[in-house]
């Protein structure tokens, strides 16, 4: 089973490869983080359950850049831009090796606040865990014994 924790895991180890020397954060940046910085926000994580040992994920991503200020103290357009170039490297693959498995992803780039705001999105198909649903299932089965196609207890 893929673990939310280690696609963010991942996704960060990729940016960092993009943008060495960036600082990473995640759920929240202080007063005193040194730029250049990306702030790492989970926006959803949910799924459903598609069949007896599947289920559907999905996990939204958002990186927020926060670049070196300008002379004025606005983030630098350019800055943005070679940094958007950068991550493409890894963005334009659409896919993200996590653990065992290689997960395909979308992005979408946006501004934010005059800061870089990088979308990611997962939509896969993971494992699911779930020892009583089979143990209902066998005792359902062992309850119902059929013989010549009749029910016999």
């Amino acid at each position: 089973m893929v673990k939310t924790m280690d696609i963010i895991d991942a996704v960060m180890r990729e940016f960092n490869r993009c943008m060495p020397g960036a600082e990473i954060y995640l759920g929240r940046i202080g007063d005193d983080c040194s730029f250049p910085a990306f702030l790492f926000i989970i926006v959803y994580d949910g799924g459903e359950r598609s069949s007896k040992y599947t289920r559907d994920v999905t996990v939204d991503l958002q990186a927020v850049y926060f670049g070196k200020p300008d002379g004025n103290g606005n983030m630098d357009f350019e800055d943005k831009m070679v940094t958007a170039e950068k991550l493409k490297v890894f963005l334009n693959r659409f896919k993200l090796l996590v653990g065992d498995r290689v997960l395909k992803f979308d992005y979408e780039m946006k501004d934010a606040d005059e800061k870089l705001a990088v979308f990611l999105t997962f939509d896969f198909k993971d494992g699911v865990n779930d020892p009583e649903f089979d143990e209902e299932q066998a005792r359902e089965a062992a309850g119902v014994l059929y013989m010549n196609e009749e029910r016999v207890v």
